[in-house]
């Protein structure tokens, strides 16, 4: 944490990001988003990380914790080149979903919110099918109102008046089409992103599941 003393912080960087053998193609970084800008400065300085690919999680992949990791003397910012992935949002409905959480939270939402919403949307209609809140009961409607055959259906009053009415539903989610496989997974894309030279987080690809 942020109280750490410097020694045994140098030492935890250094556990963590010197090669063992050889210097690694890249380094997975599983980081605190609220402590680990101090673990990597600690890196950088000791030239850790300066040569090697840095690969992120979505948990970091915000403004601010790119202010915390901070700039070289020269001005370069440290996460600079820094590349993750996070779960794409390409959604026909998620510019909607966008617009109504601003004007109701005054900021854009954080990761994973688009896939909570839409998690919470299936257990809700899920419930409502089965007119229960057990929980075996729900899981065993969960395929049932999000996947084919039913009505295509993005908003969730409109999904619950129809699953009230008896009709079949297929819900869209903001994060996706939601389809859930025979394990019960979502199956989805996920974005690439990196940190530009001005510090700004920028998608350049995206990965998809195979077909």
């Amino acid at each position: 944490n942020a109280t750490t003393p410097k020694g045994v912080l140098e030492e935890e960087a250094t556990a963590a990001f010197s090669p063992k053998d050889q210097i690694p193609d890249a380094i997975v970084a599983n980081l605190n988003p609220n402590t680990g800008s101090i673990l990597l400065k600690s890196a950088y300085n000791q030239g850790l990380i300066n040569q090697v690919q840095l690969m992120l999680t979505a948990q970091v992949r915000n403004p601010a914790f790119i202010a915390a990791v901070g700039q070289a003397d020269n001005g370069k910012f440290l996460l600079e080149g820094a590349i993750g992935t996070t779960p794409s949002t390409a959604s026909s409905v998620n510019t909607s979903f966008l617009e109504l959480w601003q004007e109701k939270q005054k900021t854009l939402p954080g990761n994973y919110v688009a896939q909570t919403w839409d998690a919470i949307a299936l257990l809700t209609l899920a419930a409502q099918s089965a007119q229960s809140s057990d929980g075996e009961a729900i899981k065993n409607k969960l395929r049932q109102v999000a996947n084919t055959p039913g009505i295509e259906v993005t908003d969730i009053c409109e999904a619950l008046q129809h699953v009230k009415e008896g009709k079949d539903i297929n819900y869209q989610g903001v994060s996706g089409t939601v389809d859930l496989d025979e394990n019960g997974d979502v199956v989805g894309s996920y974005d690439i992103w990196t940190v530009d030279t001005q510090g700004k987080i920028r998608e350049i690809g995206q990965v998809k599941p195979a077909s």
